[in-house]
């Protein structure tokens, strides 16, 4: 019996004990439990949304970029019609006077309008005006190409910004120089198409004045510089007095050469012997009395009005004009492209976030 319990006592089952984790298994990373379903959508919503505005965001980015560049091409086209302006008017404004200009200078005769042609267009460059303005247009145009090609350049988060402010400032500033550049084009075109052609019946009128009032001896050694100013003038062009002298009644008969004091006064003279054809300033004083005093046909010199209409009043070519016209003018249309621009980037950035905020409307959970 004794035996037979022992054998049941082997038989028997042990009772169950529960497994004893060793210190490997407790080391051991378990797998974090699954997320359900509406945290897995929230995670995945989040990320889709961050996805898409980094999509806009660089998009953005993009447009302004490519707006910059158009606009480093635009103001490099700026800057070349800039450089033209100031060239061309500091031609225009060393251009020296015309011929006729010259001759009236050396009588002390400010004969209004200016007998040279297109003089206002010369005073319009020399009044800083042209030049000054194509001055501060290169200035302005070299800097904001400097700039706009750092901004192209610039790899950050707020380069976005970067464009936004930079194209507001160039829309400004563009602005003001259409409104200036406009202005003066308006201008130059209005002194061009206002050229006179001169009225050599006035300038006749004007000289004969200048010369009643002035001449005072035929003396090129006198004390009179007038008096010797249109002496030496009866030389240089080989003129005698205003209007051709046909006589003894001249245009000297009113000057005080004749009516004051000199050899016209003494009757010794009718006309100067500066007039007298064949002579020079070192022999003048030995003309012939058949000129000065009886003053017979072909020995003294044509009147000075026919020399003054033989000269040329022209110092500044068409083509030179031409080329200022067109810089100007240049200026105007491109000035007009940048402000264009900067209303065409505006609005497709504009759209393109419109659209955008249509299609995507992130909440976040």
């Amino acid at each position: 019996m004794a035996s037979r319990s022992n054998e049941n006592d082997e038989t028997k089952p042990l009772p169950y004990l529960p497994k004893v984790k060793s210190a490997h298994n407790l080391n051991k990373k378990l797998p974090l439990p699954p997320l359900d379903t509406a945290k897995k959508a929230s995670h995945h919503n989040t990320h889709f949304w961050d996805l898409k505005y980094e999509k806009k965001r660089k998009d953005d980015i993009i447009l302004g970029r490519r707006g910059g560049y158009t606009f480093l091409a635009l103001t490099a086209l700026l800057m070349i019609a800039s450089t033209v302006l100031i060239s061309s008017s500091i031609h225009i404004l060393n251009v020296r006077p015309c011929e006729l200009k010259t001759a009236l200078d050396s009588i002390f005769l400010n004969y209004a309008p200016h007998p040279c042609k297109y003089n206002a267009i010369k005073e319009m460059c020399g009044g800083l005006q042209l030049i000054t303005f194509g001055s501060v247009e290169l200035f302005w145009n070299v800097f904001s190409f400097l700039v706009v090609l750092r901004i192209c350049m610039w790899e950050s988060t707020h380069r976005k910004l970067g464009f936004t402010i930079l194209y507001i400032v160039l829309g400004f500033v563009a602005l003001i120089f259409l409104v200036t550049s406009l202005v003066l084009y308006i201008q130059l075109m209005q002194k061009i198409a206002g050229q006179m052609e001169i009225d050599y019946v006035n300038l006749q009128s004007a000289m004969k004045y200048r010369l009643s009032q002035q001449y005072s001896s035929d003396n090129m050694s006198s004390m009179s510089k007038e008096s010797n100013a249109w002496n030496n003038f009866f030389f240089q062009y080989d003129c005698c007095a205003v209007q051709e002298v046909l006589g003894t009644t001249n245009d000297f008969d009113n000057t005080p050469w004749c009516t004051t004091n000199g050899s016209c006064q003494a009757t010794a003279s009718q006309i100067p012997k500066t007039c007298c054809k064949g002579v020079t300033p070192d022999d003048y004083q030995t003309a012939p009395s058949t000129c000065h005093a009886s003053v017979n046909g072909g020995t003294f010199k044509l009147g000075c009005i026919d020399r003054m209409r033989a000269l040329s009043n022209v110092n500044i070519d068409e083509c030179q004009v031409t080329v200022l016209s067109l810089s100007l003018f240049t200026l105007v249309i491109l000035q007009l492209l940048e402000v264009f621009l900067v209303l065409l980037i505006f609005l497709i950035l504009c759209i393109h976030s419109k659209r955008t905020n249509q299609t995507v409307s992130p909440i976040k959970s």
